[in-house]
């Protein structure tokens, strides 16, 4: 099989007519996730390295012993025919990976937050407008409180607690984070819970379509929740106007 490979390991979206089209082979999951091929020049999908690297780096977060295991061989057989080293399968395997992702994401989100806490502090003492200093104190006790999570969670990871999972790393600044501040009405809950149950289903490896009015064929709209990539829910917070606390 040709394993020449995109520049940029980049598969179609959730729910798209390219990866519907895609064939049951280029997937390594159920419901067509973990996709690992790609539509060449000739039109001939032929499978990726990075798309499997990136199978397997997701199924190690996820504890998908499967998928891990499959992606690991067929990257070992490319390896192989490299003449290079190949990847091990222990029974720590999985664990050790995703501590050690986790470790280098915390350490590097810690210095970043040191970073920034430090510019803020030395901007304050040169700023004599107090609007200005208020904001950079505000925006620096942010910053404050995202390095004490970090803190906490590397002290956790390394401690032998349970893992830390993402939604406990929102101090972490990737391109393509976004905080949306949603202003609505939703006495019954019903958006608060659709939020939640995307994060709390949404995460790596698992995709899926949203579709807003379905039975109305000029209203219904379909969405790819793309979990095999960069789609993510972190962290919700509530806010209860009327009793003045979050949830």
């Amino acid at each position: 099989m040709n394993h020449d490979d995109v520049r940029n390991w980049n598969p179609p979206p959730v729910g798209s007519p390219e990866r519907d089209k895609m064939p049951a082979e280029a997937f390594l999951g159920p419901n067509r996730t973990y996709p690992v091929m790609y539509e060449n020049a000739n039109g001939e999908y032929v499978e990726s390295e990075k798309g499997l690297e990136a199978a397997r780096t997701v199924s190690a977060m996820q504890h998908d012993r499967a998928v891990y295991e499959e992606a690991t061989r067929r990257i070992n057989k490319i390896r192989e025919a490299r003449g290079e080293e190949l990847l091990t399968l222990d029974a720590l395997d999985i664990d050790s990976d995703i501590v050690g992702a986790i470790v280098k994401n915390l350490c590097k989100n810690i210095s970043d937050e040191a970073q920034a806490i430090s510019d803020y502090t030395k901007s304050i003492s040169k700023v004599k407008d107090k609007t200005t200093i208020d904001i950079f104190t505000e925006i620096r006790n942010d910053e404050l409180g995202h390095l004490q999570k970090l803190t906490v969670g590397l002290t956790e990871v390394l401690g032998g607690s349970e893992p830390a999972t993402a939604e406990r790393m929102d101090g972490k600044k990737l391109k393509g984070d976004r905080r949306i501040i949603i202003d609505c009405w939703d006495q019954e809950g019903s958006l608060q819970s659709l939020l939640k149950y995307i994060r709390d289903n949404g995460k790596g490896g698992h995709s899926f379509s949203i579709i807003v009015d379905p039975h109305d064929t000029e209203r219904k709209k379909e969405f790819g929740w793309d979990g095999d990539g960069t789609d993510q829910i972190y962290d919700i917070e509530v806010w209860q106007e009327n009793e003045g606390e979050s949830k």
